[in-house]
């Protein structure tokens, strides 16, 4: 907000930091901790920008955005574990189950 350009593109420019993130983390064929915390970086950017978004920019209030995003986060959850009949994240060793993980984390941070 220091450099005055708003939090749409403030947050569009975040996510395509995010996006790098990813598939950097998402092309490597091992783990590499600076893709890792790059991408931990991202989401949680990304996350908080989001909520400003909904708060700051649309004017819907802490409750409302809470809201809107904990009904995602739990619209996400039950995807997940339609799809994969669990929750759970370790091991982690598919790749469209990484993809869905690391894609839907930058928004309920």
């Amino acid at each position: 907000m220091t450099l005055s350009l708003g939090y749409s593109l403030t947050l569009v420019i975040t996510m395509s930091f995010l996006a790098i993130t990813l598939f950097a983390q998402l092309s490597s064929k091992k783990y590499v901790p600076l893709y890792f915390w790059l991408a931990i970086i991202g989401t949680t950017t990304v996350g908080t920008e989001i909520s400003d978004l909904l708060d700051r920019t649309l004017h819907l209030g802490y409750p409302l955005g809470s809201l809107i995003l904990s009904s995602a986060l739990f619209a996400t959850l039950f995807l997940w574990y339609k799809k994969y009949r669990d929750l759970s994240i370790y091991p982690m060793t598919d790749f469209r189950k990484e993809v869905f993980f690391l894609g839907s984390s930058a928004f309920f941070k």
